[in-house]
Order: C-alpha cells, then sequence, then structure tokens
C-alpha cells in the first residue's frame, strides 16, 4: 500500500501492519521518524521491518533513525538492486522474528502447562497423604467416641478411650505440622502405582493411663 504522507501511513497501518515499511524522513506533516516510532510502539508493531530511504545521509540523521526503530538505512540516489537485496534480508529477518516469538509462546504455554501438572501432582500427593496418615486416627477416635457415648465415665474402659481419642489428636496435629514443611520431593509409593508424601511417623511419648 502506498500513503502520501506520514499520516496517511500510520492510518492505513491501523487497519493492518505490513510485512515491511519504506518510509522517507522528510515527509509532509508526521515525518518519517515520527511515523517509524508511532508504528514500533504498536502491538506487532516491533515485527514490522522498516527502512528508511532518504536524501539525508548524515551519521545523526542515521542515529536519530536507529533511536526511533528503523531497522536500515539506505540514502538517496540508490541501486534498485541494492533496495531489492535489502528488502528481501529484512523479510527474512522479520520471518525469523516471528518464527521465534511463536516458538517463545509455545515453549511458554509448555512451561506452564508442567507447571499446573506439578501442581496437580503435589496436591495429590498430599490428599494422598493426608488420607494415609489421618484415616486411622479418625477411624479411631470415631469409635471411641461412639463407647464414650455408651460407657460410665466411672467405667476404666472409659478413661482408657477417652485418653485413645487425645492421643490420636495429638497424633493428628502432628502429622499436619510436619504436613507443613514436607519435602515434596520425598515420596513413597501407596498403593497401585500412586505416591504419598514421605513424612516421619508421629509417635506419643505419653503412657497409656493406669
Amino acid at each position: 500500500m502506498l500513503a502520501v504522507d506520514g499520516e496517511a501511513a500510520l492510518y492505513a497501518c491501523g487497519e493492518a501492519l505490513p510485512d515491511l515499511a519504506i518510509l522517507d524522513v522528510m515527509m509532509p506533516g508526521t515525518d518519517g521518524l515520527q511515523v517509524c516510532g508511532q508504528l514500533k510502539r504498536r502491538t506487532g508493531g516491533e515485527f514490522v521491518p522498516v527502512l528508511m530511504l532518504t536524501a539525508r545521509d548524515t551519521i545523526d540523521d542515521k542515529i536519530a533513525a536507529l533511536q526511533e526503530g528503523a531497522d536500515d538505512y539506505l540514502t538517496k540516489p540508490f541501486k534498485f538492486k541494492e533496495l531489492q537485496i535489502r528488502i528481501e534480508a529484512l523479510l527474512r529477518m522479520r520471518d525469523l522474528n516471528l518464527q521465534l516469538q511463536a516458538k517463545n509462546e509455545e515453549l511458554a504455554a509448555m512451561q506452564q502447562k508442567l507447571v499446573e501438572q506439578e501442581r496437580q501432582l503435589v496436591a495429590n500427593q498430599l490428599a494422598g497423604t493426608a488420607a494415609h496418615g489421618l484415616g486411622q486416627p479418625l477411624s479411631a477416635i470415631t469409635l471411641n467416641c461412639h463407647l464414650l457415648e455408651v460407657l460410665s465415665p466411672d467405667d476404666p474402659k472409659y478413661q482408657h478411650a477417652l485418653y485413645a481419642i487425645k492421643s490420636d489428636v495429638k497424633r493428628m496435629v502432628g502429622m499436619l505440622e510436619k504436613l507443613r514443611n514436607v519435602d515434596a520431593r520425598q515420596t513413597r509409593e501407596y498403593y497401585d502405582g500412586v505416591d504419598i508424601l514421605e513424612i516421619e511417623p508421629v509417635s506419643s511419648k505419653d503412657g497409656d493411663p493406669k
């Protein structure tokens, strides 16, 4: 597409970004340097190669163009063959940059998927560890609670049941404390290919009431 001035060039780029832009520094209204800078700052514009084609040939002119994001600089008069070669090189660079972006996005998606899988694995291991470690004392507590409902407080079995409940609660509290600082890399096989986190067994030092 062709544009007669900077404003027209920016308007055209607003509808669809070009594969490549050839700009003159000296243009009516918005000059080529301003067009280049605004184009490069647009989403996706960083992948549009910009060739400055101008009669201005000082070092300061070239530096200003490069600072605005220009990818190449060719002064007038020029050979058409040189212009063609430079355009081909810029388009190759654009294709490589787009391929690199696609690979980076693919890699980022794969990394995110791995992170989610790792999180799910740890969650499953934690759930399995809790079910394995807390299931037995919970069952024992439930059974002893039923005994407390039918036994007299004067019955020695009542005291043993009450002690057992306190002991199992202590075991569960200790296990939960260990789960807070467990090393997710330390696991062991539970059953049928399911792994759980490895934690040290929790034992009570209190003796059985007499």
